[in-house]
Order: structure tokens, then C-alpha cells, then sequence
């Protein structure tokens, strides 16, 4: 299955996994050195948080991160089977 991801600015995002989508995210994103997906994930949730209170995002693993994200209105997940 191929799983493509939408951002609300219109940044595209498509992998075969969720992880391999959330590090594709995280390595566009501007990180310090040394910070891996999970501290991209964190972030995104705090700065979520900030931007919207009722939106506490939960990032402990990279689909219910996406999906999170998806449900608070942040992007768009789409799934297609191959072939």
C-alpha cells in the first residue's frame, strides 16, 4: 500500500510506511542536530498545542501522529493499494 500525505500548505508527502512518510517530514523540517523523528513529532504536537489548546496531538509511533493530524485538520492522508 501506498500512503501519500497532504499538508495544509501543500506540501506532498508518499511512502510505503508511516515512519518512512514522518522522517521524509521531519528531514524538510529545520532540526538541530542530533534530533531524530520522535523529537520532530514532539514538536509538531507542542507547536499545535500552542497554535490550538484543544489540540493535543498524540505522537507515540508515526501513525497515530499522522492521524492525529489528520483529525485536528493539519493534513490529508490518503491511502491506495498497489496494483
Amino acid at each position: 500500500m501506498t500512503i501519500k500525505v497532504i499538508c495544509e500548505d501543500g506540501a506532498k508527502f508518499e511512502g510505503n510506511s508511516y515512519e518512512e512518510i514522518v522522517k521524509a517530514m521531519a528531514q524538510v523540517a529545520w532540526m538541530n542536530e542530533g534530533e531524530d523523528t520522535k523529537d520532530y513529532m514532539a514538536q509538531v504536537a507542542k507547536r499545535c498545542r500552542v497554535y490550538n489548546p484543544k489540540h493535543c496531538i498524540d505522537y507515540s509511533d508515526a501513525q497515530t501522529f499522522l492521524e492525529e493530524l489528520q483529525r485536528v485538520g493539519v493534513v490529508t492522508i490518503i491511502k491506495e493499494r498497489r496494483g
